[in-house]
């Protein structure tokens, strides 16, 4: 009542003003927020490596699988890709990624390229994961990496438990 009588006009219309200037607020709010998630989605897709593909055709499938699976709170946390090299297990792996990040589920994300370090690698275990540790470490967070092996892994698994990432070995 006392805008209304301030500014001589009737409750209705201030009543009106107030609803629209609402909806415009609420406007605004929507238009910063979709905003705030493009930034977001391009920051994480930066850490991606440059698209080798143009349009993926026959993997829908898998691609909602693999999706899905990602993607789903009970879900089982890990997909793997295999084949032989050459049939698309890299770029289907990317065009989930892309999916996958959309869903605002993941803080983070990192492509990991796995090359081993020496042509008998299948026989080194040990060798293998100490050098796939070192690589996410590297990638997710770089400042422990002056830390033993034990302590890396510990750190890097207490991240991984606090905060959702997507994590891709590709060539593993």
């Amino acid at each position: 009542p006392d805008v209304s009588e301030h500014f001589h006009i009737s409750q209705a219309t201030v009543s009106r003003w107030t609803d629209k200037a609402f909806e415009l607020f609420c406007e605004n709010f929507q238009a910063l927020e979709e905003q705030a998630k493009e930034s977001w989605f391009n920051r994480l897709e930066a850490r991606l490596p440059s698209k080798s593909y143009s349009q993926l055709v026959g993997n829908e499938k898998l691609h909602a699988k693999a999706l899905k699976q990602l993607t789903d709170p009970n879900g089982a946390g890990v997909v793997a890709l295999f084949g032989i090299g050459g049939i698309g297990k890299s770029s289907l792996a990317d065009y989930v990624a892309r999916s996958a990040l959309r869903s605002g589920l993941f803080q983070n994300v990192s492509w990991i390229l796995f090359r081993p370090e020496q042509s008998d690698w299948l026989l080194l275990e040990a060798k293998i994961k100490q050098q796939l540790v070192s690589l996410m470490v590297q990638s997710i967070m770089p400042s422990a990496i002056p830390l033993s092996l034990e302590r890396q892994s510990a750190r890097l698994a207490d991240r991984l438990k606090r905060e959702p990432h997507l994590v891709i070995v590709d060539n593993l």
